[in-house]
């Protein structure tokens, strides 16, 4: 990045692997430059809006989801993180109808299965939910998805994600002086 600071595909990597590491807040002007410097690529929009929904900024995160799916219609990536923005906020109905499209679609997921059983879960649809979650994973691995799955309904679906406080700076060291070097005045001398 310090090398190429005006490199759009740079820039977007950093961005993208900054969220992958948890480190959002950060990622965000690196996707939000990388987006100015090269406008036709749509992974860089997705990364930006899924960085975006981390913060809790939803709208926008739909703003960059909507501008990939113009460069790059109908891509499932795009539209299955574009339902889960939605489940972000709570519009269940909305991201269930995207997640049918997709499942419905020859080249689905086991990830997009995976969010619809999670929406089918928050709606009541136990049944539906768990025939979603035996169809991609092992027993044991269903089981857990399950558990987890029985824990979420309309009532707790909408998280309600707060901006974080910027870090607070690191504190800066007091400078230390070597003091070996400095020569000491020789007896007598003034």
């Amino acid at each position: 990045v310090m090398k190429a600071p005006d490199n759009a595909h740079v820039l977007s990597e950093y961005g993208k692997a900054l969220t992958s590491a948890g480190r959002v807040r950060e990622a965000l002007p690196f996707l939000a430059r990388s987006t100015q410097i090269n406008g036709d690529d749509w992974t860089t929009f997705s990364a930006y809006g899924v960085a975006l929904d981390q913060t809790g900024n939803h709208a926008a995160a739909r703003a960059n989801y909507q501008t990939a799916l113009d460069i790059s219609p109908d891509n499932p990536t795009v539209e299955s993180n574009l339902a889960m923005s939605h489940v972000l906020e709570g519009e269940i109905g909305k991201a269930e109808t995207i997640l049918r499209r997709l499942v419905a679609r020859p080249d689905a997921t086991a990830q997009m299965r995976q969010n619809l059983a999670m929406v089918a879960a928050i709606q009541g649809n136990s049944i539906e939910a768990e025939q979603l979650a035996r169809e991609d994973l092992t027993p044991p691995d269903a089981k857990n998805n399950l558990t987890l799955l029985q824990q979420f309904d309309a009532r707790n679906v909408a998280i309600n994600i707060q901006p974080l406080a910027p870090p607070e700076p690191a504190p800066i060291p007091a400078p230390t002086l070597d003091t070996s070097e400095i020569l000491k005045p020789e007896p007598g001398a003034e």
